[in-house]
């Protein structure tokens, strides 16, 4: 039976961490608070664009996260899929002890 192994750096599966849901429920929390808060419109405009602000950051963020993650995803699924290929062509094609090239496989 062959054995698979995991080829690149460790793996981890793309669930949204606990810090990602606190920080999405903090900020759904504040804007909450800032509508039900006796402010006056101005004051509450403001804060609600400070929110604004923070989510689109978080959400920057987030992205830049899942971009570096899908790359790490390509680059292991690249090596991966080359030592797969090798070792297909090796057990199809195995060279003779000694054998150097193509051309001293007795073609």
């Amino acid at each position: 039976m062959t054995e698979v192994t995991q080829v690149g750096r460790g793996s981890r599966p793309m669930v949204p961490s606990a810090g990602t849901g606190f920080l999405i429920g903090a900020l759904l929390g504040a804007g909450v608070a800032l509508l039900l808060a006796p402010r006056s419109g101005a004051d509450t405009r403001r804060g609600l664009a400070g929110a604004g602000r923070r989510a689109r950051d978080a959400a920057r963020n987030a992205l830049g996260r899942a971009r570096d993650a899908a790359e790490r995803f390509e680059h292991d699924g690249v090596a991966a899929l080359k030592a797969a290929r090798t070792a297909v062509e090796d057990t199809l094609h195995p060279q003779k002890p000694g054998a150097t090239g193509p051309s001293s496989m007795g073609n």
